[in-house]
Formats: structure tokens, C-alpha cells, sequence
């Protein structure tokens, strides 16, 4: 399986990559966040699916950076990672944001380009806010249609 169909799996729904990485055994059920929301209470935060999300690419070896909303560019806090769906030789990479948002708009943060993320940044200002210096760009290879967005492109 290649690591575009892994990661769109694990992006397809968070309780289900909970559910197998704790089947796998790649999670401490004692001190682990992700598992704490999703099995004990029954939901999460971005932090959350953030610490799922890490999990399963550590376990399955996909190359991933985290990010974090940079502090003040929106209210509270945002986690999500890039994930390198290529090779190191010819990396792919893509931003990755399993959490369900819950606004006006339906989106699947499974992998977007930087083009994508700066269109949503527009719709929804500074949600995706971070020092894009500090990672590798996109693939400019769009893999999940977002035609909500393409106005703010």
C-alpha cells in the first residue's frame, strides 16, 4: 500500500485510525492524550488526532513534520502535521489535518497543498497560520478536491 492510500485511510476518520492503532499496540492507554479523548470520552480535539495522527505514520514509517498554528494568528490553538507521501529521494509532501471541523465549511484537511491551506486561511482567517519557512513546501499536485476554496485561490 502506498503512503497516499494509508494516509487518506487514516484521514477518512479518526476513531477508526484510534481504534487500530490501539489494536497495534502503538499507543500507551495510560499516559496517551489521543487515546484518553477518543476512548474514554468518546471525542477529541485537534491535539488529539495531532497525537493519532503521529502515531500512525510512526508506525508505519511515513516521513511527517508537525505544526502548530503560530500563537496569536487565530483564537486558541491549531495542531496538525505534513506528511511526505514520495520518497526521500523525491519527497511529496502535503499537509495532513484529521480533526472534523465543524464550521461553515465541509472540509478534509487529507492532504493539501500549501495553495489549499493558504486558500483556507483566507476563508477562515489564520486558521492555518504557521512559519512556513520552517517546512518543506507542498507537492503542487492537488490529491483532495476542495471547490469551495477555489475562489480564494
Amino acid at each position: 500500500m502506498t503512503d497516499k492510500r494509508v494516509i487518506a485511510i487514516i484521514g477518512g476518520g479518526a476513531a477508526g485510525l484510534m481504534a487500530a492503532a490501539y489494536a497495534a499496540e502503538i499507543m500507551d492507554p495510560d499516559t496517551d492524550a489521543a487515546h484518553d479523548a477518543l476512548f474514554m470520552t468518546g471525542s477529541g480535539d485537534c491535539f488529539n488526532y495531532f497525537a493519532a495522527a503521529i502515531a500512525f505514520c510512526r508506525r508505519l514509517g511515513i516521513d511527517y513534520r508537525e505544526i502548530e498554528r503560530t500563537p496569536g494568528a487565530a483564537d486558541g490553538t491549531h495542531f496538525w502535521i505534513m506528511v511526505n507521501i514520495g520518497t526521500d529521494a523525491e519527497p511529496r509532501w502535503y499537509h495532513f489535518d484529521c480533526t472534523h471541523l465543524r464550521a461553515s465549511y465541509s472540509h478534509s484537511g487529507c492532504l493539501l497543498t500549501d495553495r489549499q491551506i493558504k486558500a483556507f486561511n483566507r476563508f477562515r482567517a489564520g486558521f492555518y497560520a504557521y512559519d512556513s519557512a520552517k517546512y518543506p513546501a507542498t507537492d503542487k499536485t492537488i490529491i483532495t478536491p476542495t471547490p469551495d476554496l477555489e475562489k480564494y485561490y
